[in-house]
């Protein structure tokens, strides 16, 4: 495996493994551990499939763009529009969501030492992120790497020291709320908005995406699979929405701060690679002066959570399952119509039957239309 992959297979799968994974094992416990699983392997294979057959459309078409750019080319300026502002306030949920765990976790961590409020932490946490993506800095692949391998390491760490405090019991096959996983598993598997970083990582090896892809999806389903079982299995009822609180009246605070260094290291390299996505639509889609473009992408976040956006499994269920569920059928459309109208040859080749393709759309327009009709209940 040279630099250049490991760099790149780093960049996506620590994108992925980001925030929604402290929301799985509540949601796991709602639903039950036999949903879970086959939403997990359901959206794995959606998600997978999505990513390869964006990378083919990036890697067929001349010149940098992100999605807005690639269905302007191709789909029209109307489709253009409804791509950007499905994109963006997507990421800017998922922004949203890091900057209200990364606080938290960074308080988990330094407030029993030095005091301090969550916001203080917060926005430290949102000061050192955006630096770092203001500073365009190379260092994100470095970054990623160095993050991806830490936090591999806490999910040992967690497992070598949890295990024997794992309950079997406390994990339940069957729950009440089977359509609470679709949202959060989106969330948590979407790595689609980096692919265009991806690709240009790989310029002259581009056909190893088609192997990039499936093993950061790996990755993040055996991680996920491993952190559901040992949270539920240690917390059982008491398990909390953000996952690494209710572990500490079985483990201690020594290995808490494991946990709330986990959280900070998970959230925050997805925090600096989703910043760069959102940064570049601005600036190179539609054209926004490229210091304007890093304030509109991470300030309007750090709005909203100063507003008092500050539910954690409800902010990544509507991002998930409503923007990045509409940004799904947005990419299967794009895919069904560039089979024709790419410039030049797709660096691989990842077939997809269109009627599995037009199956997709209705899974995620399903989606989008239940987390509609929750919001107009509330």
């Amino acid at each position: 495996m040279n630099k250049k992959y490991f760099y790149a297979l780093a960049t996506y799968t620590g994108t992925i493994v980001g925030a929604g994974i402290f929301g799985l094992p509540y949601v796991a416990s709602r639903a039950g551990l036999t949903v879970m699983i086959i939403y997990l392997l359901i959206i794995a294979f959606m998600s997978l499939s999505a990513a390869l057959l964006f990378g083919q459309v990036i890697s067929a078409t001349h010149g940098h763009h992100r999605l807005p750019g690639y269905v302007a080319k191709y789909m029209g300026n109307k489709w253009r529009h409804i791509a950007f502002f499905t994109t963006v306030i997507g990421l800017t949920g998922v922004l949203l969501t890091y900057i209200i765990l990364g606080g938290e976790f960074l308080h988990g961590i330094f407030n029993p030492l030095i005091g301090g409020s969550i916001l203080v932490y917060t926005l430290a946490y949102f000061a050192l992120g955006a630096y770092l993506i203001f500073r365009q800095a190379k260092v994100v692949a470095r970054i990623e790497i160095i993050m991806l391998v830490f936090i591999v390491l806490m999910v040992i760490i967690f497992l070598i020291f949890g295990w024997p405090e794992v309950n079997l019991n406390n994990i339940k096959l069957s729950g009440n709320n089977i359509f609470l996983p679709f949202g959060v598993l989106i969330f948590s598997l979407w790595g689609l908005s980096v692919m265009p970083e991806v690709v240009d990582m790989m310029e002259g090896e581009q056909k190893k995406v088609k192997s990039i892809v499936p093993t950061g999806i790996l990755i993040a389903v055996l991680i996920y699979f491993v952190f559901i079982i040992l949270v539920w299995g240690i917390s059982g009822g008491n398990i909390s929405t953000e996952a690494i609180p209710g572990l500490s009246v079985a483990l201690g605070r020594k290995i808490l701060l494991f946990g709330y260094i986990f959280g900070f290291l998970a959230t925050f390299t997805s925090f600096i690679s989703i910043g760069m996505v959102v940064k570049k639509i601005y600036w190179y889609d539609y054209r926004v002066p490229r210091n304007y473009a890093w304030f509109f992408a991470l300030f309007i976040p750090l709005a909203l959570y100063l507003l008092g956006m500050k539910d954690f499994i409800e902010v990544i269920g509507i991002t998930g399952a409503f923007a990045l569920g509409l940004e799904g059928i947005i990419i299967l459309l794009l895919c069904l119509k560039t089979r024709k109208k790419c410039p030049k040859k797709a660096a691989y080749q990842y077939k997809l039957p269109t009627f599995v393709k037009v199956l997709f759309i209705l899974l995620f327009a399903t989606g989008v239309a239940f987390q509609i009709i929750n919001l107009i209940k509330k």
